[in-house]
């Protein structure tokens, strides 16, 4: 990354570029991502679990909406506009009718 000294120019003004270009290219993050080796497994598998988070960030955004009452179907996407709830369940691990602990939702239709 390079950045010239432009006429009239402070410091502060250079190092203000020079701190947004390195944003801009991700040069910082780059960096940080190749501190450590990652075999393709672990990268499959630790994409797989963002992936995961994100849908229950999302699931439990939809339930908070739910709550409020009914909840329209377009936000899935499927474009019927039909009318259902979110419900939450807590899913048997099949430990002998102790659970895992995790949430689950589940849509309901014509509710």
């Amino acid at each position: 990354m390079q950045v010239l000294l432009r006429e009239g120019e402070g410091f502060e003004q250079l190092l203000k570029r020079f701190r947004a270009g390195v944003a801009k290219h991700a040069i910082i993050s780059d960096y940080k991502r190749h501190q450590t080796y990652m075999s393709r497994r672990q990268k499959v598998r630790a994409k797989l679990q963002r992936a995961e988070r994100k849908r229950l960030a999302r699931l439990a955004r939809r339930a908070a909406r739910a709550a409020s009452g009914t909840l329209d179907l377009s936000d899935f996407g499927n474009g019927n506009h039909q009318r259902g709830r979110l419900e939450t369940f807590v899913k048997s691990a099949g430990d002998g009718g102790q659970t895992m602990g995790a949430r689950n939702f589940r849509l309901v239709y014509g509710a």
